[in-house]
């Protein structure tokens, strides 16, 4: 059985900080290898996001705002998830 976001992350927490650097460094060389389409999409995509702020058609949030907010999201998925579980 496949382990969970929060399974995995419980076992990385329990690596010491070298294992954690391999790790780091095998996770990076997975997505090195990216397919040249979707790395063009992605090109493309902040060709046009910089074009947006040059333009002043983007809307900046501020980075503290944004992780608030991410946060809050995650926060709320967990209750959710615990909720429908029968857990409290």
């Amino acid at each position: 059985m496949a382990m969970t976001v929060e399974q995995v992350r419980e076992a990385i927490g329990e690596l010491n900080e070298f294992e954690r650097e391999l790790l780091y460094i095998d996770i990076l060389q997975d997505f090195e290898s990216v397919d040249p389409e979707i790395e063009k999409a992605w090109i493309e995509e902040v060709k046009r996001r910089a074009a947006d702020i040059e333009s002043g058609k983007a809307e900046f949030i501020p980075g503290e705002q944004v992780m608030a907010e991410i946060r809050q999201m995650l926060n709320e998925r967990r209750s959710d998830s615990i909720s429908s579980s029968g857990q409290s």
